[in-house]
């Protein structure tokens, strides 16, 4: 099964890019086949989110794909549609092995030369042969960097040992979350408080140390838009009302917090159950997906809004050749939010891009798509409800249906939760019970 998986996957890759290359290699196709190719494009895009590659590596590729040429040692000359197919491949395909050391912090002291091994992570103590030669080989590449980590003292490291990845920016994410794993057990079983570094990261292959990341904290800067956030917190907005209902909210809004600084699909969703305890698992996800739904297209629209500013704004961008004065470029830049698209409709529709972002731009907030964005509030929390079964169950799924399905889950809980917080403010309810019954009464159909 697995030499079938590979091969289908193999085979899908080769016909989208060839398909793709044959499109963007003869420029008079161009015009002819725009859908065809951002249909192909959108494919390859969740092929590369499924398969762990960064969106940094997949521009990457893409732009040398978008160039209809490709230069490498191998390649004399301007590259074929199989030369560029055969490189893609390469890249996609190539595995590397690499170990990730990371500083375990706020542990005062530990036994000398420990060595704890739990699945594939290592907890050493600071005086460990393999800290000490990683961070000798270290102080020789950046003594200015190394003094940094140094002068923290850290007195345990979690070593991730041979993790295979096809890229670094997934490797270093995954191996983080195996050591605070970890580390979690070790607090727990001991008592500890340990916290491993999210700034600090030696990544070894072969037993030498090839890349670091070492940050110096700086001082916090409390400036006025973090104010502004702070006086939107759930807890300063409900300050006045009564003790009984701030219990009640309080008490349901630490599950969000856990679930959604932990991306836990299961707190989540214990949040939404808590929220509307009176509805079944049906009720409740045509409750949500109403309560949701306009914020969720006002969501929408301002990341549209904000592709368009991106191209018609950023350095060698499309506002040139659609011959939009620099001032005004830069008045769009200094002022998005008073931007008004109907003064650039006409010359945005000379390019294709801008044309479909604009035509999207009008079409949100219609009944129409307001009515379409419902039903794929509703699929996302139906999956939600089956994936969160299947982990009651197998505890851990690594899947691209998980990838697609987290960060979408977790934008419309927030988006829920805001609603709540503005719904209670608005109405001055005097417990949480009125509260419920408000929200069934308007934003149910049972």
């Amino acid at each position: 099964m697995k030499k079938l998986k590979l091969e289908l996957k193999t085979n899908e890759l080769a016909t989208i890019i060839k398909d793709l290359c044959s499109l963007i290699i003869h420029p008079n196709s161009t015009s002819d086949h725009f859908e065809r190719i951002k249909d192909l494009t959108c494919i390859l895009i969740s092929m590369f989110r499924n398969n762990n590659i960064s969106v940094a590596k997949a521009n990457e590729i893409l732009r040398k794909i978008s160039k209809g040429k490709m230069r490498d040692e191998n390649v004399k000359g301007d590259a074929t549609v199989e030369d560029i197919l055969n490189q893609f491949l390469k890249v996609f395909n190539t595995k590397y092995k690499s170990s990730f050391l990371y500083p375990i912090f706020n542990v005062n002291s530990s036994p000398s030369d420990l060595d704890f091994k739990l699945g594939n992570v290592r907890v050493l103590s600071n005086d460990h042969s393999i800290v000490l030669d990683t961070f000798r080989f270290f102080k020789s590449r950046n003594s200015r960097c190394y003094e940094a980590l140094n002068n923290k003292k850290p007195m345990l490291f979690a070593l991730v040992e041979d993790l295979e990845y096809f890229d670094m920016e997934w490797a270093k994410r995954r191996s983080y979350e195996k050591s605070v794993e970890v580390q979690n057990i070790l607090n727990r079983e001991l008592h500890l408080n340990g916290i491993v570094s999210t700034e600090e990261c030696l990544t070894i292959r072969n037993n030498k140390l090839i890349t670091f990341q070492v940050k110096a904290k700086p001082p916090f800067d409390l400036s006025s838009n973090n104010l502004t956030s702070l006086y939107e917190i759930p807890e300063y907005k409900l300050q006045s009302f009564p003790t009984s209902l701030r219990s009640e909210f309080y008490y349901k809004n630490s599950l969000f917090v856990a679930g959604y600084d932990t991306e836990n699909i299961a707190l989540l969703w214990q949040f939404l159950e808590n929220m509307v305890p009176s509805a079944d698992s049906k009720k409740l996800k045509e409750l949500v997906s109403n309560v949701v739904v306009k914020l969720y297209c006002k969501f929408i629209k301002g990341l549209n809004d904000s592709d368009i500013y991106r191209n018609i704004t950023s350095l060698y961008s499309v506002g040139d050749k659609l011959g939009i004065p620099q001032e005004e470029q830069d008045e769009i830049y200094n002022d998005f939010d008073s931007f008004d698209l109907t003064d650039y409709k006409d010359k945005m529709s000379k390019h294709p891009f801008l044309k479909e972002l604009v035509e999207f731009h009008e079409k949100i907030e219609t009944p129409d798509f307001i009515a379409d964005c419902k039903n794929y509030i509703k699929e996302i929390l139906i999956e939600t409800n089956g994936y969160r079964n299947i982990l009651m169950h197998k505890d851990q799924i690594e899947s691209p249906f998980a990838q697609k399905l987290i960060p979408t889950f977790k934008d419309m809980v927030y988006l829920f939760r805001e609603e709540i917080v503005r719904l209670i403010v608005n109405n001055h309810f005097k417990n949480y019970e009125e509260f419920e019954k408000y929200l069934i009464c308007n934003y149910s159909i049972w």
